[in-house]
């Protein structure tokens, strides 16, 4: 697990081009503190910062080096199944200097050219020039796990692990893009076909770009396909727990310390139990706590950590959120509006002191239908299913009714029967943006400024139509199930958990996002998925044997933080000195109107818009750092629709 950066020059002195890769190197630091590299081949740089994991030896730094020393490589993540294409390697006749993974990826490349990236098993976004061939290969894995930025400037191609490193190259101004604004303000993250930064751009997960005689081409390598075969119940169970199985037992080949997260949740208790099973032990595994017990699951992971007899540690925290989340601001790079950000930095910060690979059960509600919103959606569906004339004056007099503007249980009671009175009336693609998102298009249209609003009033239904338009799912869930996996598994929870736990220096390992598992789930028919209002029905069954029934059948939490409250209490003062600030709206691009009636509604109980007002505070901090912070202009550029390359 590292950081890689470099650049390919067209019209630069090859020799400025080497303290640029050092800058963005040095600034990925804490993604590889035990060695950094730089490699210069003509036109081409490449950098690498190591967190040593494989082969602990100095033979394993990168960049690495083919045998003829006609290929370099920097690679981020790991491959899993290394051992075996080793094997495979040494069997034709090659003979490997090192037992690390990055060796044979160079070995793989020399053997099969480009095609070699669809043998590897696991995650990763890596860089290779091919000195012959005058190419650079860019690569990320199929789900996306790893992240790479990239820029083509006038004088060159430039590339990183993380986009505040990435701007240390000067020909990037600094010029947010609007679109990429306004799908932040609607989903609470930027999407990956977007940067918001403008002319920036973020590799697709499995997807290469070959940059080749001055040519650049994409080539996706890898597309998920939900083809739901029916097979006998039992059979499906019992192949679903041989892949779980070996997903995890994959992800126990370490040279370092290793855990696991535990939260007390159906995943990360699944992944304990099979490490507990397949793995040495005792399994160290972490957990953290907050003082409001509604926030707090310890109690459950507890619960499993005794059943499996795990080395467990755990902290309950009150964390300095008003310290920490400027930190967090400038280690994101990119807005980024989940709060669960919070506790997963603290979270790997505590694992870190302990061990430098976790294992984590991030993926499972993506593969197996374990959010809430999909029993929102069958919800939904089924009242859509009632006649207009009916369904029309119920949702209206409900919305206009029940009290939803009340503080307590009654008025989140109220709140929730009044958004799936809206949702019912919504079509297919506005009802799954409301979903997904923070702002309805309603919001939006009062909060943003009529330029924003002009530039890129519609880039979140754009989005969602676009992946529905190029997916393979035909029945409800299936595309709420496409959704999640290529738009909020990719922009929301890799990026959480890569950028937390990099910040620490700590790897996760997810079997649950395991592609071959992926594929499987993918053939599962989704009322195996979700049997009535339940989610996760094939997946529990799995499970049956190693957990109890209370940590298999509870109520889903998500790993929250008690944001709401603090905006009200210990928060307040930094939320309102921000979002009152006359900067905020020089910008031009929110009224504030729109933003004082969003406090004032906040801060008397009315209404809980925690999740948008940590939005609001996010993107203005982040403002104040990475562009206020900077020469250069600071407003949109409405007309900016920079090159892919």
């Amino acid at each position: 697990m590292c950081g890689i950066a470099g650049y390919l020059s067209f019209h630069r002195d090859p020799r400025e081009a080497k303290p640029l890769v050092r800058a963005m190197t040095d600034a990925l630091h804490h993604r590889g503190p035990d060695a950094a590299g730089l490699h210069q081949d003509g036109p081409a740089v490449l950098g690498h910062a190591r967190l040593s994991i494989q082969d602990l030896s100095a033979d394993a730094n990168q960049p690495m080096l083919s045998a003829d020393g006609e290929i370099a490589l920097v690679f981020n993540g790991e491959i899993y199944n290394f051992h075996a294409l080793a094997a495979e390697l040494r069997g034709a006749g090659v003979q490997l200097r090192t037992r690390s993974d990055t060796e044979v990826m160079l070995e793989l490349y020399r053997q099969r050219g480009l095609s070699f990236v669809e043998q590897l098993r696991g995650m990763f976004a890596f860089a290779l020039w091919d000195r012959p061939r005058r190419r650079l290969v860019l690569g990320r894995d199929r789900l996306g796990k790893k992240p790479l930025f990239f820029h083509r400037g006038p004088r060159g191609l430039a590339f990183a692990s993380e986009l505040q490193a990435l701007l240390c190259d000067e020909d990037i101004a600094r010029r947010v893009e609007p679109r990429a604004l306004h799908a932040y303000l609607a989903l609470g993250s930027v999407p990956t076909d977007r940067c918001i930064i403008d002319g920036v751009r973020k590799l697709a997960p499995g997807t290469l770009v070959v940059i080749e005689d001055g040519q650049a081409r994409e080539e996706k390598y890898w597309r998920l396909k939900f083809a739901p075969r029916v097979r006998p119940e039992g059979e499906l169970v019992e192949e679903l727990r041989a892949i779980l199985f070996e997903a995890v037992s994959l992800r126990l080949v370490s040279d370092v310390p290793l855990g696991a997260f535990l939260s007390g949740g159906i995943d990360s208790s699944a992944v304990v139990a099979i490490m507990s099973r397949v793995g040495p032990k005792p399994v160290k595994t972490f957990s953290i706590g907050f003082e409001e017990k509604d926030y707090s699951e310890v109690i459950y992971a507890r619960q499993v950590a005794k059943l499996y007899e795990t080395e467990h540690h755990e902290e309950i925290l009150r964390p300095q959120a008003a310290d920490l989340l400027p930190k967090l601001v400038r280690f994101y790079g990119e807005p980024f509006a989940d709060p669960s950000a919070l506790p997963s930095y603290l979270l790997s910060q505590m694992t870190r002191r302990h061990v430098t690979v976790a294992l984590s059960g991030d993926g499972g509600d993506e593969a197996f239908a374990g959010y809430t919103r999909y029993v929102h959606e069958k919800l939904s569906l089924f009242f859509r299913r009632l006649p207009p004339r009916l369904l029309n004056p119920v949702a209206r007099f409900i919305e206009r009714h029940f009290p939803g503007h009340q503080a307590g249980p009654l008025g989140e009671l109220g709140a929730a029967v009044r958004t799936h009175a809206r949702r019912a009336q919504m079509e297919d693609v506005p009802r799954y943006v409301a979903q997904f998102g923070n702002f309805t298009a309603d919001h939006l249209a009062d909060l943003c400024t009529p330029t924003l609003q002009a530039a890129g009033a519609s880039e979140a239904e754009e989005l969602f139509t676009r992946l529905l338009d190029t997916g393979t799912a035909t029945d409800a869930l299936g595309r709420l199930l496409e959704l999640d996996t290529r738009a909020y598994l990719v922009d929301d929870i890799f990026t959480k958990v890569d950028i937390a736990s990099m910040a620490n220096s700590l790897e996760v390992r997810c079997p649950l996002v395991d592609h071959v598992l992926i594929e499987f789930a993918a053939t599962i028919p989704s009322d195996l998925k979700m049997r009535g209002l339940r989610g996760k029905w094939l997946f529990r069954r799995a499970l049956a044997d190693l957990l109890p029934h209370n940590i298999l059948y509870r109520r889903k939490r998500g790993f929250g933080i008690p944001h709401a409250r603090w905006l009200r209490g210990e928060l307040r003062p930094l939320l309102r000195d921000t979002l009152l600030s006359r900067r905020m709206y020089d910008r031009g691009y929110l009224q504030r109107p729109a933003v004082e009636r969003l406090l004032e509604e906040h801060d008397s109980g009315r209404v809980n818009h925690g999740l948008r007002l940590w939005n609001l505070l996010w993107l203005e901090i982040w403002h104040q750092t990475f562009i206020d912070a900077h020469s250069g202009p600071s407003h949109p550029s409405l007309d900016g629709r920079g090159s892919v390359y």
